[in-house]
């Protein structure tokens, strides 16, 4: 049958052997369009898209990347955190120390095995600093008590300090 079939196809005139041959390869390229090349382009389509967004958001993270400051200096300022949150040392009691803080003149100066009472003639923003810079010695030194009085438009000062031996 198949034998007759293609002879007598051979016997057509020109134009239904190129008609049919035509139509025959339309079909055959409408079966491999449907079963293999659509899907194919609909997933490079697809493809193509996913990677288009994937290089916009990696064109943003750059940006922002480059928007950064340099690793060298977040490490510097990472550093200079880091030694501002450790504590300070503290030092122990300077008398020269505290008559440049408060800009006063001492008056007595009484120590003993304990601690001592110093008495200073200073300005009342000289008291603030003295306090101040009493505040930051070690805590071995403790300012017991103080007693303030007028004395010749001077604030005369009397602060009792103590070892603390506990610490």
């Amino acid at each position: 049958m198949n034998r007759n079939w293609l002879t007598d196809w051979l016997y057509f005139p020109l134009w239904g052997r190129v008609l049919t041959f035509s139509l025959c390869s339309l079909l055959l390229l409408g079966a491999l369009w449907l079963c293999g090349l659509r899907p194919a382009l609909e997933k490079a389509r697809m493809l193509d898209s996913l990677q288009q967004k994937q290089s916009a958001r990696m064109q943003v993270g750059l940006r922002d990347l480059l928007l950064q400051p340099p690793l060298l200096l977040l490490e510097a300022e990472i550093t200079r955190l880091n030694t501002a949150l450790l504590p300070t040392e503290k030092t122990a009691l300077s008398l020269a120390a505290l008559i440049m803080h408060s800009g006063g003149t001492i008056e007595t100066w009484q120590p003993n095995n304990q601690g001592g009472e110093v008495t200073m003639r200073m300005q009342w923003q000289g008291f603030l600093s003295a306090l101040g810079y009493l505040s930051g010695l070690s805590a071995r030194m403790v300012l017991s008590g103080f007693t303030l009085t007028e004395k010749q438009g001077a604030l005369l000062v009397k602060l009792s300090l103590v070892l603390n031996d506990d610490l």
